[in-house]
């Protein structure tokens, strides 16, 4: 649903949050905002923490933030809305609905939005039309897009990106 890259990206932009637009468009504004909010307490993390180590992304100071502002998030990611926490508060004075597990005191949010027993991992077969292009840096700097002819430059290396040899059963690089 929502992706923190700390370092720069392409465009040399500094901590960046990705969106998924397909999610976007089908899911309700208050399936959305917890995932944001995690992708935004990973950002917290990385500028005002101390950036995980290794893979442990959801260690034990960034679940204590997430705790914090009423999110919970288990150690592999899966993240829920607290019943009556500040998150929750914020989001329902705004006018925006949570779907709340009629057992549970607070919502498992997967990445699709969906909600399912704790401990489940709901997702939807994917149908991407994204190809990956990729320049001649090392490494090379990764752009997935859903148009068939794209032209763009590295801001890098200043060489225009390439249809990745893996990713296509067409013609395997674009012009140069």
């Amino acid at each position: 649903m929502t992706l923190f890259r700390p370092g720069h990206n392409e465009f040399g932009l500094r901590g960046e949050i990705t969106i998924n637009s397909r999610q976007l468009a089908r899911l309700p504004l208050g399936a959305i905002l917890p995932w944001l909010a995690h992708a935004v307490l990973h950002a917290w993390q990385h500028e005002h923490g101390r950036p995980p180590e290794k893979a442990d992304w959801h260690n034990k100071e960034y679940r204590a933030k997430a705790a914090e502002i009423g999110l919970v998030v288990a150690e592999n990611g899966t993240t829920g809305v607290q019943r009556g926490g500040p998150f929750a508060l914020l989001v329902t004075s705004c006018g925006i609905a949570l779907e709340w597990q009629a057992t549970a005191g607070r919502i498992d949010v997967y990445s699709d939005g969906l909600r399912a027993p704790t401990g489940t991992q709901v997702r939807p077969k994917g149908n991407s039309k994204l190809k990956k292009w990729i320049c001649d840096c090392s490494p090379p700097v990764n752009v997935r897009v859903a148009i068939a002819e794209f032209q763009a430059l590295c801001l890098r290396c200043n060489s225009r990106f390439h249809l990745e040899e893996s990713a296509s059963s067409g013609p395997q690089e674009a012009d140069r």
